[in-house]
């Protein structure tokens, strides 16, 4: 402690400087249990952000499973329009040569 500090604390009379500490004690012990406070509401979020975050990657999973069902009837889906795309020329063909005998 500085020269400054001891002589500030050496004129203060023994009932304010007892008065001082008392004050410095309740402050403390207050701040204390905010911080505790604080962390547990942190806890308490974390907790809520952990279910909110599995809940997140239940509906993802399932979104994406919807999307692959999709994108399989897709390709079935194609690949009928090119047989059948294939199917209308050969006819189309067909029918072209018919008219040219």
């Amino acid at each position: 402690m500085g020269s400054m500090h001891r002589t500030l604390i050496e004129t203060l009379p023994e009932s304010e400087s007892t008065n001082a500490m008392f004050e410095m004690a309740t402050r403390t012990t207050s701040m204390a249990w905010y911080l505790w406070e604080f962390a547990d509401c942190r806890g308490a979020e974390t907790g809520r952000l952990k279910v909110a975050t599995t809940k997140q990657k239940e509906v993802e999973r399932g979104l994406h499973e919807k999307n692959q069902a999709l994108t399989d009837e897709l390709a079935q889906a194609n690949e009928k329009i090119s047989k059948l795309n294939a199917s209308v020329i050969v006819e189309h063909e067909e029918g072209f040569d018919k008219a040219l005998r």
